[in-house]
C-alpha cells in the first residue's frame, strides 16, 4: 500500500483519511465530495500536489494552513502563493451550486498547475496580480468589473471571459503570445484592438455587439473563429447576463 501513487475516494461517506497518512508516495489524491473532518493528515503527504479540496465537513481550514510549507506544493508558485482557504459558495462544477455553504472548502482563487480559474469575482478589476505566479492560463467569468488592461504579456490562453458585461477588450492587444481567447455573451461591439495579436489562432466572440468583423479577417485562414454561439444559451441565462449589460 505504500507504494500507491494514485487513489481517488470521490462521492462517498469518508469521515477521516487517517490511513492515508502512511502512503507516502502518494501524488494524485482525489477525496472531493466526502465528509471528511480533519485535514491534518494532508501535511504529511510530502509528494503531494494539491489541486482542491471542496464539499467536506471540515470545521476549518486551520489544519492545512502551512501546507504551503511542503515541498511539492509547485514549483510555478511555491514560493510566492499564500494559500488562503475560506468556507464559501463553490459553483465548480454544473449542477452543484446548491450545496450548503457551511460544507464547502475551496482556495480563494483556485490555482490547477498553470492555470488559474477565477468566477463570480465582483472586486477583480485587473490581472495584475498574476504576474508573479507563472501563468500561462487564464478562464474568467461572472466577474462585471474585469477588463484587459495590465494582463500579464505571458498569457497564452485567456478564455471562457463569460457574463462580464465587457463593452471593451482595449487592451488585449498588449499581450502578445495570446494564442486563444474567448469572451462570448458580453456587449462588445469593437475588436479593432485584435487585429494587433500576431499569435491569435483561435477566437470565440459569440453573443456580443460586433458590427465590424474585418479586424480579425486575416485571421481566419489559420485560426478557428467561431463566431456564433457553439450551444445555444437558455433563456434564463439570456436573462441573468443581461444584469451585466
Amino acid at each position: 500500500m505504500g507504494q500507491l501513487q494514485y487513489v481517488d475516494l470521490r462521492d462517498n461517506c469518508i469521515i477521516s483519511c487517517e490511513p492515508l497518512k502512511h502512503l507516502t508516495n502518494i501524488q494524485m489524491l482525489f477525496i472531493d465530495n466526502n465528509c471528511i473532518q480533519d485535514l491534518e493528515f494532508i501535511t504529511t503527504l510530502p509528494n503531494y500536489k494539491i489541486d482542491w479540496i471542496y464539499y467536506q465537513r471540515t470545521p476549518t481550514a486551520s489544519d492545512i494552513q502551512n501546507y504551503q510549507q511542503l515541498s511539492n506544493i509547485g514549483a510555478e508558485f511555491a514560493k510566492h502563493f499564500e494559500l488562503k482557504l475560506q468556507k464559501t459558495r463553490e459553483l465548480i462544477r454544473t449542477g452543484e451550486q446548491n450545496y450548503d455553504e457551511k460544507m464547502v472548502l475551496k482556495y480563494q482563487n483556485k490555482v490547477l498547475g498553470n492555470r488559474l480559474e477565477i468566477k463570480d469575482d465582483k472586486e477583480l478589476k485587473d490581472f495584475k496580480f498574476v504576474e508573479k505566479f507563472n501563468i500561462t492560463t487564464l478562464y474568467i467569468s461572472w466577474c462585471p468589473n474585469v477588463r484587459f488592461w495590465r494582463t500579464p504579456n505571458n498569457i497564452t490562453v485567456l478564455e471562457d471571459v463569460y457574463y462580464c458585461g465587457l463593452k471593451s477588450v482595449r487592451g488585449i492587444e498588449k499581450v502578445k503570445q495570446l494564442q486563444t481567447l474567448g469572451f462570448k455573451i458580453n456587449n462588445v461591439v469593437d475588436i479593432s484592438c485584435l487585429k494587433e495579436l500576431p499569435n491569435l489562432t483561435s477566437l470565440n466572440v459569440g453573443w456580443n455587439r460586433i458590427v465590424d468583423f474585418s479586424p480579425v479577417q486575416h485571421l481566419i485562414d489559420r485560426s478557428q473563429v467561431y463566431k456564433e454561439y457553439q450551444s445555444t444559451p437558455t433563456q434564463q441565462e439570456i436573462e441573468d447576463s443581461k444584469r451585466l449589460w
